[in-house]
């Protein structure tokens, strides 16, 4: 096994789609909390691979229940997604494509999940969903991809601030 293999280590993330009561299709996102490696970020619910966990599959449905209580018996797998790597933590990263029957309420971990979005993908088709912005602070430069607000349950981007959640 070579040196890049071994210090890989292995994440698995839901991609969970439903139809809401007017039919419209949705993709639900976590914000993680303000700590942390991935602080603010916007995600999929998912994480690290356990010891006890018997695949990939298996993680990604033991972080979705512990993240933002989707039952596994909720869950049916569309795809299996192709592999990501990341460059800046080794992480290989296995998405699931999956359809859910969505819990009446969420119930997000308010250690890990400070915010469970549950988004139209219409909205993410639109154009003012899609711009970009840069900017920067004392913390450095900062790189938001969505511009809607979360109150209408549309992500705001990676790190949402006040200005950047209108």
């Amino acid at each position: 096994m070579s040196e890049e293999a071994s210090a890989t280590q292995e994440a698995a993330v839901l991609v969970p789609i439903h139809r809401d009561q007017d039919g419209d299709l949705r993709v639900v996102l976590i914000r993680r909390t303000d700590h942390g490696a991935h602080a603010g970020q916007i995600a999929f619910p998912g994480g690290r691979r356990e010891p006890d966990d018997a695949d990939t599959l298996a993680t990604a449905l033991r972080e979705a229940q512990e993240e933002i209580g989707l039952e596994p018996s909720d869950v049916r797998v569309i795809a299996t997604l192709p592999v990501v790597s990341t460059l800046s933590t080794g992480f290989t990263i296995a998405p699931f494509l999956v359809a859910i029957q969505r819990p009446a309420r969420w119930r997000p971990d308010p250690v890990e999940v400070a915010e469970v979005l549950d988004v139209k993908l219409t909205d993410l088709e639109r154009l003012e969903a899609r711009g970009e912005s840069l900017s920067s602070s004392v913390a450095g430069p900062s790189r938001a991809g969505f511009r809607s607000s979360a109150s209408e349950g549309i992500a705001c981007g990676a790190r949402p601030t006040a200005s950047s959640c209108r």
